[in-house]
């Protein structure tokens, strides 16, 4: 049992490593970026569902989001809206720029907006952090405990219906449609060992086969609530997410060394997954300001573009979105080494703002 258990485990985090290889891949406008932005979120909020531990009671499940989800985007998101109001409103005076942060921060401390200049990507986690509470929150409300998956994926799918059709304020539609696969990935999880047995390359590659078929014919933008072809986008989205189960349950089991070469470092992206999504822009504004420094732009201009301003991409054709993608997943990874480490990274963990 220690042994499945550990197996499951490394399929999980390659299948993390693959995802935030897709986010960052979407972010940057590799080659098929359009594709890969159909299916990415919902592939990672799948496997979040698949986390969920029923076992635990609604107030410790809550004190474990808030402690590895809630606190990170709440601290890093207002951090930033306070340098950047502050700087943005610099000479208005001490009370017109607390009105100002607090309007954005009630937002971020209700986990319904972010700081979309730097941490754009953290709506994610807001949006993770509703979910799992409102299905905690049914699951230990609802009667007839053994059918809560199958219940509460019915009730998720309405609401992700309901997402599709209305447009909601700070763009909660996304939460609703994504909630669906939260609720699809605890129903795998429930039904694990019979899902097990079909999860295999075979169907990864007919999964694959069909996204390849059904991809041209749909797109989607979660922001702005609009989708070309809903139900098609649902399809790409569960057939590229089963394929990418299949493959790195596969990956997970190939125990010849040549394979580790692979797994290592989608592993170590998947246990860092949560410091690349809060990180990436960051990260890429970088690249942004070597790109501008090469094109003789005025260091003000670059200030003002690119730390001050929201430019945080600049040039991706060619060999360009690459090394955007590479700076977006090893720069987090090895700042966040570094705020883990030495005496403030005791304190930092300690009160869990990493």
């Amino acid at each position: 049992m220690a042994e499945q258990a550990k197996k499951r485990l490394e399929w999980l985090d390659l299948a993390k490593g693959i995802g935030i290889i897709a986010v960052v891949w979407g972010h940057t406008y590799c080659p098929g970026w359009n594709r890969v932005y159909v299916f990415h979120m919902a592939f990672f909020m799948i496997l979040s569902g698949y986390t969920y531990n029923a076992k635990d009671s609604f107030p410790r499940f809550l004190l474990k989001k808030v402690k590895s989800i809630y606190i990170p985007f709440v601290f890093w998101n207002i951090l930033f809206t306070l340098m950047q109001v502050s700087r943005n409103h610099a000479g208005e005076g001490f009370l017109p720029i607390l009105g100002e942060c607090w309007k954005k921060i009630r937002l971020i401390l209700l986990a319904l907006d972010k700081n979309g200049q730097y941490l754009g990507a953290t709506w994610f986690l807001a949006s993770l952090f509703l979910i799992c509470i409102a299905y905690k929150l049914l699951d230990t409300l609802l009667p007839l405990k053994y059918l809560h998956p199958v219940i509460l994926m019915a009730v998720f799918s309405g609401l992700a219906l309901l997402g599709f059709l209305v447009t909601l304020p700070f763009m909660q539609s996304r939460t609703l449609i994504l909630s669906a696969f939260y609720a699809l990935g605890v129903l795998m999880r429930y039904y694990r060992v019979e899902l097990e047995r079909f999860l295999k390359p075979t169907l990864g590659f007919l999964c694959l086969f069909l996204f390849i078929i059904l991809a041209p014919h749909t797109n989607g933008n979660m922001g702005q609530n609009q989708y070309r072809n809903p139900g098609i986008f649902i399809l790409t989205c569960l057939t590229m997410s089963i394929a990418l189960i299949c493959f790195m349950m596969w990956l997970g089991n190939r125990r010849l060394a040549v394979w580790q070469v692979v797994r290592a470092p989608l592993r170590l992206l998947g246990r860092r997954s949560m410091d690349i999504l809060i990180w990436q822009f960051v990260m890429f504004r970088l690249v942004t300001v070597f790109q501008f420094l090469k094109e003789g732009a005025s260091f003000r201009s670059i200030f003002n573009r690119v730390i001050c301003g929201s430019t945080f991409i600049h040039n991706t054709d060619g060999i360009n979105c690459f090394i955007y993608l590479a700076v977006g997943l090893i720069l987090p990874v090895l700042w966040c080494k570094l705020l883990r480490s030495g005496p403030w990274g005791w304190i930092l963990q300690k009160l869990y703002i990493v």
